[in-house]
């Protein structure tokens, strides 16, 4: 009996064991981990964004889970306060949220706020830059427009001979030069063309002159003298002192004889002649020389005659004429005294060089040659042209030679037994070397020569035993007669001289066989 009960014991608690069994099995979240939870029947842990702190309790955008808390990530903010939008603002780059909620950038000048790291900052409008790098005067360049920062900083329009401007962020012209032209229409090459030269646009675009004839002061050359009829003129004379002042772009003439000896300055602006009133100025003579000297800007006078002046009634002093009045200069040394010699600038060596003349003593003719730029210095050259007065001599400015043609002197090579020079001689700073041309103007002395920035040095007049009028070219190699279409009438002591400004050779005054006159001539056009 006790064996059966101990079996039946033993039964029912196997029938309550397994009745156990059925009703709680063994699972998975048994055994989770710390920070780890049961979420759908699954260990998970519960600092993700989909499960932060609890299952199923997702974080937003741009949110990190942290300590079981849903937090911004850096540069967000949940300004919103709305879980479900999590950070939705970009604090380190919204305008209106800048470095926090509602912090909004200020509006500037050509700008649109912008936010930058989290610190305001602007984005430039279309055109326009922020060159100065203060971002509280905004966008103060207009790119389009401003020719300092033309497209970009610190890009200047600078262009040739032009006043540069900027169009549409481009270098532009505004205006050019006195003298040149955009003839191109390249803006980037400025105003490249000079107007006063450019046989094809000779005085304006597109201008060109026929024949390939040469350009001259804005003008097609011509060959052809005219006459001028200014307002204002001097009184009829020979003999003046001639030179073209470079720097005030007038003709300056002192002097001359005509019936008693003057002391008068006059200036030539291309229209009249208008007489200065210096304070100071040399003595009444005539056949005094002159030269501008570029360098130091004023004219330089030398020598001349006149009777009232102690004998031999020849002058040896220097005087410099700047435009306003004219200085005795006091040099160390000088030639001797001498009218009807020459005088012409080295635009090269800076120099103004002077030869020959007379003396005014016997037989007093010159044959020495100076250079001055504020003191003289007697130069010894191995050769030179003979012993002369009354002849010319320019300066050529492209060959870097004076160039000497004619006189009046003792029977030579080049003076024949009348003593009338006609050989052609050059100086190039070192030596005097004669030349011998094919052609040659006819032996003659008080002819003029002057130097045209065509390549030629222009001879008109003269008297051999009678007046002329010819026109004759020196080119360096040979002489060749002009024959202009018109002329002034037969002359000799007159003066020749280039206005640059103009681009025309003026001839004034001289003796046309008979009387003085005063007339003032061109040649090379109107």
């Amino acid at each position: 009996m006790a064996g059966r009960s101990v079996v039946w014991i033993i039964a029912l608690l196997g029938v309550w064991l397994a009745a156990c069994g059925a009703v709680r099995s063994a699972t998975p979240c048994d055994s989770c981990e710390a920070g780890m939870g049961c979420c759908n029947g699954a260990c998970v842990p519960l600092n993700t964004p989909e499960h932060c702190g609890s299952c199923s309790s997702a974080c937003g955008a741009n949110t990190q889970c942290a300590g079981g808390a849903c937090l911004c990530k850096t540069g967000f903010a949940d300004c919103d306060n709305q879980t479900a939008t999590g950070c939705e603002i970009a604090i380190a780059k919204e305008a209106n949220n800048c470095s926090a909620c509602g912090v909004t950038c200020p509006p500037k000048a050509n700008a649109t706020p912008s936010c930058f790291a989290g610190r305001c900052d602007i984005a430039c409008n279309t055109g326009f830059l922020d060159c100065d790098g203060l971002p509280g005067n905004g966008c103060e360049i207009d790119s389009q427009t401003d020719p300092v920062h033309c497209g970009s900083c610190t890009k200047p329009c600078s262009l040739p001979n032009a006043t540069a401007g900027c169009a549409a962020g481009q270098c532009s012209v505004v205006s050019c030069a006195k003298g040149f032209g955009n003839c191109d229409g390249n803006a980037a090459n400025g105003c490249e063309a000079n107007l006063l030269t450019d046989g094809q646009n000779c005085g304006m675009c597109a201008n060109a002159c026929p024949g390939n004839t040469p350009c001259t002061g804005g003008v097609c050359f011509q060959n052809v003298w005219t006459k001028k009829n200014p307002i204002g003129i001097p009184s009829a004379r020979y003999g003046v002192g001639i030179a073209y002042d470079a720097n005030r772009k007038v003709v300056v003439i002192f002097g001359g004889y005509t019936g008693s000896f003057l002391g008068d300055t006059w200036e030539w602006d291309g229209m009249a002649w208008k007489q200065a009133t210096p304070m100071n100025s040399p003595p009444a003579r005539y056949d005094a020389h002159m030269a501008y000297d570029s360098a130091r800007k004023v004219v330089v006078l030398f020598g001349g005659y006149s009777p009232n002046n102690t004998a031999p009634g020849t002058f040896n002093d220097t005087w410099e004429y700047d435009g306003t009045n004219w200085t005795k200069i006091a040099p160390s040394t000088s030639p001797g005294v001498r009218a009807w010699h020459e005088m012409a600038y080295d635009e090269a060596r800076k120099v103004t060089v002077l030869f020959g003349g007379h003396s005014n003593v016997g037989n007093g003719y010159l044959a020495d040659t100076w250079e001055y730029n504020g003191q003289w210095v007697q130069r010894s050259p191995a050769a030179a042209p003979s012993a002369r007065h009354v002849f010319s001599m320019p300066y050529d400015i492209a060959r870097k030679v004076a160039v000497l043609f004619g006189g009046n002197g003792p029977p030579s090579a080049g003076c024949n037994n009348s003593n009338i020079c006609g050989d052609t001689w050059e100086y190039d700073g070192n030596n005097w070397a004669q030349k011998f041309p094919g052609a040659s103007p006819s032996a003659r002395y008080w002819t003029s020569l002057s130097y045209d920035p065509r390549g030629v040095s222009v001879l008109f007049g003269g008297y051999n035993a009678g007046c002329s009028n010819d026109t004759w070219e020196w080119d360096g190699q040979n002489w060749k007669n002009a024959a202009p279409s018109m002329s002034p009438s037969v002359r000799y002591a007159h003066h020749l001289v280039y206005d640059g400004a103009r681009g025309r050779t003026l001839l004034f005054g001289g003796i046309d066989c008979s009387v003085s006159v005063n007339e003032t001539w061109v040649y090379g056009g109107p």
